[in-house]
Formats: structure tokens, C-alpha cells, sequence
């Protein structure tokens, strides 16, 4: 049996595409509380390193991740709140035999403007997607870019770039007593972009449509219950004005308790499963399986130190109805929070162990590294 390529889909122009096509609706409810005074602004440099125990079934020796992301916010005219993401990345990945390929560039930029129409319980956003990342793709950088989008792997990017793009958000919220609740309805239209160097065909993405729940408790504990829901809708993606893939409707349900853990520490443990239906390749009618995936983690936040260490714990299982393309992963480790000046510093170090079956009988461990230092400096009042 030939080993075939880490998450290689059957066409290998629209690989990275479709791994990536929900990027611009990947937003549910946000904030339910409001939003912050003044301005806040991140940086937050990390590496990241995986390393496959049999590269040839893979198709990949080793995958590694350096991102410069950024984010920033200021709140103006009382009831307006402007917000702005971005970053820089560059990507590596060596194949059996000793052959590296290598991606870097900005990705794209978005930008988000919420006004609270009623404070506390209406908010209206408009999103404008810029397209300032990469597109045009050799068949290498293709690969490189599709194992990023992967989901079985906890990159900090999941594309450079998707066309950028627009849309709009209403958020609904209501609070009685102990109780909160958030209703947040959003349709996105993405741009076009160019997924291959060796085509001049111009792809766009389906729109997205989707709502978001959330639910909020506040128990007499202090702690908090909150049950998250969201589903998201797309259009047929496009070369060129004509259909060519149509995106499986994507669901997902997370449920969390944070809670008291002692004088000064606090706990939080969750749990939930995000289910993709079958897409379909629209010009040979090749069905995109459909994928189901289980998260469940928690953490602990407790004074050290002067600062703040949150240890936690993640696993992730994912499973597709052909049996390819899957596998489970454990993360484990530890960030930080100290004052430095007028700003906040917060280093990182995870760790990652899991398994990918690439096809059947065919199986690659792996295991991976994070290192993170987030930069964060808040200019803001209470909220």
C-alpha cells in the first residue's frame, strides 16, 4: 500500500481550501458581559513542533510553526468597540527522504466593529475580512498548507490566507437574577483568492450562515455553568462563477463548570462535540466524509509566584465515517501571569502526544511542543 500524504484530501488545489473554508465564520457569541473601556492591545509570539514516529505513512517527517499573531481593541463614543487581528507566519515541513517546504507571510487581517445599539442588550458588528495574507500555492506549499489547517493538530494559524471578505452580526442578551443568556446570528461573504500558482482560476468560498447560543448560570458557590451551542451554513464554494464544492452544515455543543477551588484558586472542567456532515465535490460528485469530534479538558488558575499559573489539560478525538484522516490527541501544560510595567506577560509551554490514522492499518504517532509568550497591555476601566 502507498502511504498517502498527513490529511491529504482527493483534490489537491482545494485541500487547503475546504480544511479552511469556515475560517471567516468560525466567530459564535462573544462578550456576553459588554465590553471593555479604552483600549487593549496582544502580541503573542510562539513556536510550535511536531514530529511523526513514521514519517513515510504520514507522508511528513516533521512539521514546525513560528507565529507573530496580534490583536488589539479600543472602545470609543461610549458605545462603540473596534477590533483588529492579525499576524505573521511561517511554516516548515519535512518530508521522508530529507525534502523541506517552507511558507511565510502575513495572513489575513480582520476587522470587527461592535455597536451596543441597547447596552446590555442589543449589539450590532460588521466584519471586513482583508485579504493581506498568501495565496497562489505551488503543489509543496499546498500540502505545507493543508497539514496547518489540519484539525487533529493544534496550530496557531489555520491559514494564511482566505480572500478576506465582509459581513454582519446581531447579538441578542438578556440577563435575570443568576442567569444570562446571548442569541448571536451572523452571515458572512468570503473574497475570492487564488489557490494555485499553477492556475489562474479564482476560487470563493460559500457564505456562511450561523447562530450561536449561550447560556450562562451563576451558581451560589461563585461558580458558573455555561452551555454553548452553534450551527453554521455555507454556500456552495466557486471557481470562477461555477459551483464546484459544497461544505457539510457544521454543529457543536460545549458545556463548562468554573468553580471555586480553595481561598484564591479557581477551577474549570468542559466537555463538548462538534459534528461536520458529508460535503460534496460538486463537478465529480466525490463525497467530503463527515467528521465528528469530542473535546474535553480543564484547568486550575491559582497565585505563584507574585503571578497567576494555569495549568491544564486537554483531549481531542476526532473520527470520519471512512475511517481516514483521524486520530485522538493529549495536551498537557502550564501558563503563566506576571506585571511587567504597564503591561502583562504570559508565557506558555504545552505539550502534545497522540496517534493520526492516516488510512486503514496505516497509523503515525506523533508528538509536539508549544512554546508561547503573549504580550498584553489594557488601558481600560472595569467593564
Amino acid at each position: 500500500m502507498t502511504p498517502r500524504p498527513l490529511l491529504h484530501l482527493p483534490v489537491l488545489a482545494l485541500a487547503f481550501l475546504v480544511a479552511s473554508s469556515g475560517a471567516l465564520a468560525a466567530q459564535v457569541v462573544q462578550d456576553p458581559a459588554g465590553t471593555r473601556a479604552g483600549t487593549e492591545a496582544g502580541l503573542g509570539p510562539s513556536i510550535q513542533y511536531f514530529s511523526f514516529s513514521d514519517g513515510d505513512a504520514a507522508g511528513v517527517e516533521s512539521l514546525s510553526l513560528v507565529s507573530l499573531p496580534f490583536a488589539g481593541a479600543v472602545r470609543f463614543a461610549d458605545r462603540f468597540r473596534l477590533q483588529v487581528s492579525g499576524g505573521w507566519a511561517r511554516g516548515s515541513m519535512e518530508r521522508p527522504g530529507g525534502a523541506t517546504t517552507e511558507l511565510s507571510g502575513l495572513v489575513d487581517t480582520r476587522l470587527r466593529l461592535d455597536a451596543d445599539v441597547l447596552p446590555g442588550t442589543l449589539r450590532v458588528s460588521g466584519i471586513l475580512g482583508l485579504a493581506t495574507g498568501i495565496d497562489g500555492f505551488s503543489a509543496e506549499e499546498a500540502d505545507l498548507a493543508g497539514a496547518v489547517a489540519a484539525d487533529l493538530l493544534p496550530l496557531m494559524i489555520s491559514n494564511w490566507g482566505s480572500g478576506g471578505g465582509g459581513g454582519a452580526a446581531v447579538t441578542a442578551l438578556h440577563s435575570s437574577g443568576n442567569t444570562a443568556v446571548a442569541l448571536d446570528v451572523g452571515l458572512e461573504r468570503a473574497g475570492e483568492f487564488t489557490p494555485s500558482a499553477a492556475s489562474p482560476a479564482g476560487y470563493r468560498p460559500g457564505t456562511a450562515f450561523r447562530v450561536g447560543a449561550v447560556v450562562d448560570q451563576v451558581l451560589e458557590d461563585g461558580g458558573k455553568l455555561s452551555l454553548r451551542a452553534d450551527i453554521r451554513r455555507f454556500g456552495d464554494g466557486q471557481i470562477d462563477g461555477e459551483n464546484v464544492f459544497r461544505s457539510g452544515t457544521r454543529t457543536g455543543a460545549t458545556a463548562s463548570w468554573a468553580f471555586p477551588a480553595g481561598a484564591r484558586s479557581s477551577g474549570l472542567v468542559y466537555g463538548g462535540y462538534r459534528y461536520r456532515s458529508e460535503g460534496t465535490f460538486l463537478l465529480d460528485l466525490d463525497p467530503r466524509p463527515s467528521q465528528g469530534t469530542v473535546i474535553l479538558g480543564g484547568g486550575l488558575r491559582t497565585p505563584a509566584a507574585g503571578g497567576v499559573l494555569t495549568p491544564s489539560a486537554e483531549f481531542r478525538a476526532i473520527r470520519r465515517d471512512d475511517g481516514q484522516d483521524q486520530g485522538w490527541r493529549i495536551g498537557a501544560g502550564t501558563s503563566g501571569e506576571w506585571q511587567a510595567g504597564g503591561a502583562i506577560l504570559q508565557p506558555g509551554i504545552r505539550l502534545h502526544l497522540g496517534n493520526a490514522r492516516i488510512t486503514e492499518g496505516v497509523d503515525s504517532s506523533f508528538t509536539g511542543i508549544d512554546l508561547t509568550l503573549i504580550l498584553r497591555r489594557d488601558t481600560g476601566g472595569s467593564r
